[in-house]
């Protein structure tokens, strides 16, 4: 009996999947990315690396609002920065919002930051934002970040063990920080605020590289690894 290649199969295990998790929209297509997870945004097919000079940044965190996201360090890290000129949105839901509400209410930050419900259409809030931060223990393959590349967006995030250091390459398409210190993080939220350049050089670098993630790449690669087990 011969059986059906993995490139045969996929393309009905998408189907079914988009039918099982209508929730979450279309789960996959040729442009997005990483297969059998949660949804990514496509890739633009325009680079806008030269972004229009702001007096005040937009910063973004998406996360859920759990104590393994670490939500809480990156308000620390602002606290010590909040003279700069900024704003920082946090989208997501979880058991910690109420103390991060506290937090920041407690530091008098609630002028810069401003907390929004898990949204659908992140990509929405992702094109006019400049800087997205990932403060997280640990991550498997963290879409977001890859969204946040994808809509040209530089990225900050923490040294956490799973899919971060591939996507970033060890400070190649972004910068790493470690979570020892809260003074780490804010000195690479000032080194942005100060001069974005090389920020924006990564992200640049790092659009090629993320087609790496695309459905098609990644079923080739499948197939590759199954064959190779025959």
């Amino acid at each position: 009996m011969k059986y059906p290649s993995v490139s045969e199969i996929a393309p009905k295990a998408v189907s079914l999947i988009n039918i099982l998790a209508p929730e979450s929209g279309s789960l996959f297509s040729e442009s997005r990315t990483c297969p059998f997870r949660i949804p990514c945004a496509t890739f633009s097919e325009k680079t806008i690396f030269k972004k229009k000079y702001k007096k005040i940044k937009n910063l973004i965190a998406i996360s859920r609002l759990s104590k393994e996201k670490n939500i809480l360090h990156l308000l620390k890290a602002i606290n010590l920065i909040k003279d700069k000129k900024f704003n920082l949105k946090i989208i997501g839901n979880g058991q910690q919002k109420k103390k991060l509400v506290n937090f920041v209410s407690k530091n008098q930050l609630s002028n810069k930051v401003k907390f929004l419900n898990y949204r659908k259409n992140i990509k929405k809030y992702l094109l006019p934002s400049d800087l997205f931060i990932n403060c997280s223990y640990f991550e498997g393959f963290p879409n977001s970040v890859v969204e946040s590349l994808s809509c040209n967006v530089p990225v900050v995030c923490s040294k956490s063990h799973g899919g971060i250091s591939d996507i970033l390459k060890n400070n190649k398409y972004g910068y790493l920080f470690d979570l020892d210190k809260v003074e780490k993080l804010k000195f690479l939220i000032l080194k942005f605020l100060n001069n974005d350049k090389s920020f924006l050089i990564k992200t640049k670098k790092a659009k090629d590289n993320l087609k790496r993630f695309t459905l098609k790449n990644c079923v080739l690669k499948y197939e590759s690894l199954i064959e190779g087990l025959k």
